[in-house]
């Protein structure tokens, strides 16, 4: 009896510690990437030394690496005719910028020949070009609507109309405007530094009336976000991801709860759209509404919310394998001992060097060098998967991204099916940066109506950039003619793609 005793309680020790040794490898783990992740130099972000120095020392750590332009230009001469013509490396700015020509003359003493004084002509010049920045220049427009009447009753009165402005009866231009959708959607400026931007030029705005102005707009540009949503929609193929936000009042919601920007973009070149929408919740629900009229591929991360696509039967589901290699890069520094972490990461890197070699070639062309290329790594890191998903405790790093990546594998490797789908989602990871700088900025929205703004503000930049049109000039357009707009074909015309090719 004493000895079964012993020998059971042995039994249960040994689990016990190999059970607490597993739990002591995993928690090292984690401290040594938390380690890492606060201070080690990475693939994707700069150790915290050089952010240090980038933010206290930026003129000083700059200054040392790129020399001021006139110390640095160096001259190269090029072939003119029987002679060498000198040509500046120097960028010129821009021809579209406006130009203020200045005059600098010989003293009136000088311009005679010292030889039989003689007057001088002028034969030429030396021409050279400086940027001057006149920070917020600010001016009012006083408009004046003249009356008439008959002069012979001087009963019959007439007076001009009031032009059709985005904000009736407001006090603001569509340049003022667009330059507050500009600095906050596009720049990250909050409204509360905005405010204090302008009291410095003596003139005072509330960041309350902008964000009354903001709603107006977003709201007034529903029909341009209305047809890019059918665009989107139309298409074949999309990304989707989302993002936290904080509302502050909403209805049956604390304020400190966490809600959601969704986000849906075409990658494509020929109309790329790019689509925030707000919601509480980051229920699989909002995806599948968001989606429930498309047909086509959609790619997106591994989060569970998004396994409500397999049940429709018209969406071709896509991984993003930028997450799988993230989370082998995290497995290397997170152990001493990550062979198996580093062999994972070196074949998916092999992948990505792949699609640089093809980056924006003809789509069939890309689909043939990923069935030349591609097909064979991708055969190798499924028999490196196999081998080793068994080796490593799951909860570990590498265990966790080697399941990640078995657990994704089918909607991972699809990207080889088409020529025109990216490899990850990181088109629209780079599209929801902005909006994530900003939020640090402006921390939350008031109420829903200001999230929704944001959301069709953010939209309508975002997609001016991605059709490389400048949001300041596009919000100013669409704000100018859309009060205007009395037809759809008037809306069409204000579509990026459309002003694009005007």
């Amino acid at each position: 009896m004493t000895f079964d005793f012993l020998y059971s309680e042995n039994v249960e020790l040994k689990t016990r510690v190999e059970y607490l040794e597993k739990e002591k490898i995993y928690f090292e783990e984690v401290i040594r990437l938390l380690r890492h992740r606060g201070y080690a130099p990475s693939s994707e972000k700069v150790s915290s030394e050089e952010q240090i120095s980038i933010l206290f020392n930026e003129i000083e750590s700059l200054a040392k690496e790129c020399p001021a332009e006139d110390e640095s230009e160096q001259l190269e001469f090029i072939e003119v005719g029987a002679h060498k013509k000198r040509k500046s490396k120097r960028k010129r700015f821009p021809a579209e910028l406006p130009r203020e020509e200045v005059i600098i003359e010989l003293p009136e003493h000088e311009r005679v020949c010292p030889k039989d004084g003689t007057a001088l002509k002028v034969i030429g010049s030396e021409t050279s070009e400086r940027l001057d920045v006149v920070p917020m220049q600010m001016k009012v427009i006083l408009t004046k609507r003249l009356t008439y009447a008959c002069p012979c009753c001087e009963e019959y009165l007439r007076t001009s109309l009031v032009p059709l402005t985005a904000i009736p009866k407001g006090t603001v231009t569509s340049g003022t405007l667009s330059f507050i959708a500009t600095s906050k959607f596009c720049d990250g400026i909050s409204l509360y530094h905005l405010e204090k931007m302008f009291l410095r030029n003596a003139v005072e705005i509330s960041r309350g009336s902008m964000a009354h102005w903001m709603i107006r707009v977003s709201e007034l540009s529903q029909s341009i976000i209305n047809i890019l949503e059918e665009t989107l929609l139309q298409g074949d193929y999309l990304q989707i991801d989302e993002t936290t936000t904080q509302v502050l009042k909403e209805k049956n919601k604390k304020p400190q709860t966490t809600s959601y920007m969704w986000v849906r973009s075409s990658p494509l070149k020929e109309k790329p759209i790019i689509l925030f929408e707000y919601d509480p919740t980051r229920s699989g629900k909002v995806a599948e509404r968001l989606l429930s009229e498309f047909r086509g591929r959609v790619q997106c991360d591994g989060y569970d919310g998004y396994n409500i696509l397999e049940k429709n039967p018209h969406i071709i589901r896509h991984g993003c394998l930028a997450h799988a290699r993230r989370r082998f890069f995290e497995a290397t520094k997170a152990t001493d001992k990550a062979h198996i972490a580093k062999h994972g990461l070196k074949l998916i890197q092999k992948l990505y060097r792949i699609e640089e070699e093809v980056r924006n070639q003809d789509p069939d062309h890309i689909l043939k060098i990923r069935k030349e290329k591609s097909e064979p790594v991708i055969a190798e890191l499924r028999k490196f998967l196999n081998e080793n998903i068994r080796k490593v405790p799951p909860k570990s790093a590498t265990g966790k991204a080697l399941q990640y990546l078995n657990n994704e594998w089918v909607y991972l490797m699809r990207y080889t099916e088409d020529g025109r789908v990216h490899i990850d989602n990181n088109f629209i990871e780079n599209k929801i940066r902005p909006f994530a700088i900003g939020r640090k900025r402006w921390l939350f929205s008031d109420t829903v109506e200001g999230a929704k703004a944001s959301a069709n503000l953010y939209s309508l930049v975002e997609t001016a950039k991605a059709n490389e049109l400048n949001p300041y000039e596009y919000l100013k357009l669409l704000f100018d003619e859309l009060p205007k707009a009395t037809s759809i074909d008037d809306i069409d015309r204000l579509l990026p793609w459309n002003v694009k090719k005007n």
